[in-house]
C-alpha cells in the first residue's frame, strides 16, 4: 500500500540509482521510518535495431514494495509514486514492529520506467532486491538507557553539534551517515569524563545527515539537519 506523504526528496543528490545502500534496522515495539530515494537520468543510450540510440527517460514509478512485516506501510512524496527523469523521487518505510516479528525481511522494490526512443516509447518494468528490513528484538534496559540518555543538539545546526551520552568506561563510537547511509564522518572517544562531545560539520553540505552513536552494543541514532 502506497501513500500521499512528504518524505522531502534530497535535492542534493545528482547520482543516478536507488539510495541508500542498506535500510537502518529496526526493533520491536519502537516507531520505524527509513526514506529511499530514487532517480533516473533525464536520457541515456539503448540499443535499437542493433544501433545505439539516445532514448529520453520521461520518468521513473515505484508500483510496489514487496516483503514488507505486518504493521508497515510505503509512502510517496508523490501520489503516484513518480519521478520524471532527472529529477528524485522518494518513499518512507514506516511502521510500528510488534513483538514476535524478530527477523530478517527480503524487500523487493518494483518499478516501471517510461522512456522514448526515436519515435518509439517504451516501458520497462524492473525491481531491486538488495534490501533486506531487519527487525531485532526488543531492547534491554540497558538500550533504552542508552536512547534516553542520549542527546544531539542543536538541531537544525549551522556546523557544530553538540553529543551528549551516559557515562560509560568504553569508548563512544561517532559516526555521521548521508542519505545513502555513506559514513561521511567518523569519531572515536575514549576518556568519557565529561560525557559530552561536539562535532564539527561545518564542512559538509547543508541537507539531512543520521548521527549513529554506538557505546558497546548499544546504538543511538538521531537524524539532524545541516543548514547555511
Amino acid at each position: 500500500m502506497h501513500l500521499f506523504a512528504q518524505c522531502n526528496p534530497d535535492t542534493n543528490l545528482k547520482t543516478t540509482g536507488i539510495f541508500p545502500a542498506e535500510l537502518a534496522q529496526a526493533i520491536e515495539t519502537k516507531p520505524y521510518s527509513q526514506i529511499i530515494q530514487f532517480r533516473m537520468p533525464k536520457d541515456t543510450m539503448v540499443t535499437e535495431f542493433g544501433f545505439p540510440i539516445l532514448a529520453t527517460i520521461d520518468s521513473i514509478v515505484v508500483t510496489k514494495v514487496n516483503g514488507l512485516p505486518a504493521n508497515f506501510t510505503y509512502q510517496c512524496n508523490q501520489i503516484n509514486c513518480k519521478a520524471n527523469g532527472g529529477e528524485t523521487g522518494c518513499i518512507l518505510l514506516s511502521g510500528m514492529p510488534q513483538s514476535g516479528q524478530q527477523g530478517n525481511y527480503p524487500l523487493s522494490v518494483v518499478f516501471k520506467v517510461y522512456a522514448r526512443a526515436l519515435t518509439i516509447k517504451r516501458t520497462i518494468e524492473d525491481s531491486v532486491t538488495r534490501y533486506s528490513l531487519t527487525v531485532n528484538a526488543a531492547t534491554t534496559l540497558n538500550e533504552n538507557e542508552l536512547a534516553t540518555n542520549c542527546n544531539i543538539y542543536p538541531v537544525p545546526t549551522q556546523g557544530m553539534l553538540n553529543i551528549d551520552y551516559p557515562s560509560t568506561n568504553e569508548i563512544v563510537g561517532i559516526k555521521l551517515y548521508d542519505l545513502k547511509m555513506q559514513v561521511v564522518q567518523a569519531a572515536a572517544i575514549t576518556s568519557n569524563t565529561s560525557n559530552q562531545t561536539q562535532l564539527n560539520i561545518s564542512n559538509l553540505q547543508s541537507g539531512c545527515y543520521y548521527v549513529f552513536v554506538q557505546i558497546g552494543k548499544q546504538t543511538f541514532r538521531e537524524k539532524i539537519i545541516l543548514i547555511d
